[in-house]
């Protein structure tokens, strides 16, 4: 939906600038993207401790049915 896109869009927009700051440091690594490169500091803990986002930190989105189109042109 255009609500998740949003969401992810301002997410990853976040993590970029974070990746920049630290890659114009003298660090001994390099951060990068990756498929996780949109999401929120939440659900990077909660996958990797595997325990459940507070119900707070959730993003709820609801889907129109009705917007969805018939086809889509991919080029």
């Amino acid at each position: 939906t255009v609500a998740e896109y949003t969401h992810r869009l301002e997410q990853f927009a976040r993590n970029h600038k974070t990746i920049l700051e630290h890659n114009a440091t003298e660090s001994s690594y390099e951060l990068g993207y990756n498929t996780m490169s949109d999401w929120t500091q939440e659900e990077y803990k909660s996958r990797l401790t595997n325990k459940t986002m507070p119900e707070e930190d959730k993003v709820y989105v609801q889907h129109d049915t009705n917007a969805v189109a018939n086809s889509v042109d991919w080029r």
